[in-house]
């Protein structure tokens, strides 16, 4: 799969994925040695489609919060300490706070990886890093129990990348206190209208309440837009032969399955779109 880098409110240039004619698809395809590429267009538009991503665009005020909000980060901020940090002084507690929130996953959905192959993830300089310890009773460091990953490359869109916390952490508001970092890092730049936070695109399979969290503790939204998938002849003839079984391997355990089934998934996505 190949997805454009582009941040969303970005549309593809006219060299890109999404007007390379159908005679060259297979083409460009190959070369990139993927199956389908993925793109999206009218970000932020103002009507309700079905595909969107979670954004805030307006500044970050803590007493401006729900209560419940607030409370929970007080909470979070007794139990925790968090800072930004260097990957290279925790890449093997980072690696152990992967692995520990796997086991939240469903098995389909989980990713086995070496920590061999994790000391190279997110080594670009755009990348910030915060961790969350556990506050000791003298205010000091303890075990590291969460982490936020985000990059800022410049052009607008500041990436929440990812966000990892032990599973036996998570309902200790660990979320709650990594995302208050976050935006208190970046506050002044969405103030001043100058960027906005993106937290990635809807979810499709996982089980998660990230979003709804997100738009009640922090006052994300969500942000419209237009998905477009583009295939080779013999990729849409398989989709339209497996359409049909979608909602029994949408269920299926199996990985195998599983991802077939988002391909199916972001196909129905894409072709609602298209009728918005």
């Amino acid at each position: 799969m190949l997805i454009t880098t582009n941040p969303p409110h970005i549309p593809p240039s006219k060299e890109a994925l999404g007007f390379i004619s159908e005679r060259n698809l297979f083409k460009f395809l190959v070369k990139e040695k993927v199956f389908f590429a993925l793109y999206t267009t009218d970000f932020d538009i103002q009507k309700e489609t079905p595909f969107w991503y979670v954004i805030k665009d307006k500044g970050y005020c803590f007493e401006e919060l729900s209560s419940n909000a607030r409370r929970q980060i007080r909470r979070g901020r007794e139990s925790f300490v968090v800072e930004k940090i260097n990957p290279d002084e925790y890449r093997k507690e980072m690696y152990a706070v992967f692995c520990s929130s796997m086991q939240g996953y469903d098995k389909a959905e989980r990713i086995s990886v070496s920590f061999e192959d994790f000391k190279f993830w997110y080594k670009e300089k755009a990348f910030v890093f915060f961790g969350a310890f556990v506050r000791q009773s003298d205010n000091s460091k303890g075990e590291l129990v969460g982490y936020k990953i985000y990059s800022d490359s410049g052009n607008g869109c500041i990436d929440q990348c990812v966000q990892k916390v032990k599973v036996e952490w998570e309902q200790k508001h660990v979320a709650n206190v990594l995302e208050d970092a976050l935006l208190l890092d970046v506050r002044k730049e969405l103030e001043e209208n100058q960027k906005y936070v993106c937290c990635g695109w809807r979810n499709l399979h996982h089980k998660t309440n990230n979003e709804k969290f997100l738009e009640e503790h922090f006052k994300f939204r969500k942000a419209y837009c237009r998905l477009h998938i583009r295939m080779c002849l013999l990729m849409n003839v398989a989709v339209f032969l497996l359409m049909p079984l979608y909602p029994l391997l949408s269920k299926s355990k199996k990985k195998i399955l599983y991802d077939i089934s988002s391909v199916l998934l972001m196909t129905k996505i894409a072709r609602e779109c298209k009728k918005t």
